[in-house]
């Protein structure tokens, strides 16, 4: 498993937890890889689309860039999955 982070800092952790390799930004994958986990959206999330092997998935988990990928059509590669999990309150929480 490898864990793409924004700092040196947010990875300190990771091998720990259960990373093989823990890398800053997506720049130092230089393979394919079958799932990414990806909670950062915008133009990380296409990069990371990028790095899909032919039937990987990608799973969006979160949106903490707040930016839009800008590049619709990279998601049309035939045997390549993307898919939204929203992640909410239950609505027993939700204050109206």
């Amino acid at each position: 498993m490898i864990a793409s982070v924004g700092s040196t800092e947010r990875g300190r952790d990771l091998a720990e937890l259960g990373a093989d390799e823990v890398v800053v930004g997506l720049e130092g994958i230089d393979q394919p890889v079958d799932v990414v986990l990806d909670n950062v959206g915008g133009p990380q999330m296409v990069a990371a689309w990028n790095l899909l092997a032919p039937g990987g998935s990608l799973q969006s988990i979160g949106w903490t860039s707040g930016q839009a990928t800008g590049r619709r059509a990279s998601y049309s590669q035939p045997g390549r999955r993307n898919e939204a999990i929203r992640v909410c309150q239950p609505l027993n929480e939700v204050v109206w």
